[in-house]
């Protein structure tokens, strides 16, 4: 009895039906490949599929002298060369990135900073959002933290950095990149976030592949500094 006319026996059950599906499928994938297959060698290479095959047939095929048996084998060879190709096609991953921008990702997910930031002054009009995006960043809770940076009208030095750092880690980089310039021009030699606010914006041009402006702000820094010490980790 032929599959199609067994699914539909009332006696079979909800796990032999499933089998005979199965079988099913697979008898016509293995069809679609086998017939996929005998087109390329009978148009690429001039072989033929034969169904029976006679005594007489058998008998010539013994008989095939070794330079047709070696077109056969070729043949056999670049046949399976493509099964494998395309088997490596459908199986394989996404691109490899780029090591200098994958080093960027991996440094930036690795990345754990907390927030110190605490307002005391009660009568500031600012502090409950700024209060409460203080917590959601320690919280690494990086989108309500930028929901509460965003109710207050000016943000100071170290809110506006940790905004940025915020939007950095959520794949915003650009606007995390326009942050760290202002702060880059706002925030003088030897203040609180300077140091990081270089490194931050110099990851944010890696992450973006704009390599020629951070090479350039990379050779900004000192030698000897923090920062460039840190960025030649994500350096090509």
């Amino acid at each position: 009895m032929k599959l199609s006319k067994k699914f539909i026996d009332p006696n079979l059950s909800n796990e032999q039906r499933d089998q005979i599906m199965e079988d099913l499928l697979k008898s016509k994938f293995d069809s679609q490949l086998r017939d996929k297959y005998s087109k390329i060698l009978r148009t690429d290479y001039g072989l033929e599929r034969s169904e029976e095959k006679s005594a007489a047939t058998a008998t010539t095929a013994t008989a095939t002298p070794t330079k047709s048996k070696s077109k056969v084998y070729l043949a056999l060879g670049a046949m399976l060369t493509l099964i494998a190709l395309s088997f490596a096609f459908f199986n394989r991953g996404p691109a490899v990135e780029q090591a200098p921008q994958n080093k960027a990702k991996m440094y930036l997910a690795e990345l754990s900073i907390d927030n110190k930031n605490v307002t005391r002054n009660t009568n500031d009009e600012r502090a409950p959002a700024l209060i409460a995006a203080t917590k959601a960043f320690n919280d690494k809770n990086y989108e309500e933290a930028i929901k509460q940076y965003a109710l207050v009208d000016q943000l100071d030095n170290e809110n506006l950095f940790f905004r940025s750092v915020a939007n950095m880690k959520l794949g915003k980089t650009e606007e995390a990149e326009r942050g760290f310039m202002v702060l880059r021009d706002q925030i003088n030699e030897g203040e609180a976030f300077k140091s990081e606010t270089n490194l931050y914006l110099y990851l944010c041009l890696k992450l973006q592949s704009k390599d020629a402006e951070a090479s350039k702000l990379l050779n900004s820094f000192g030698s000897s500094s923090w920062e460039y010490k840190e960025g030649m980790k994500i350096s090509e």
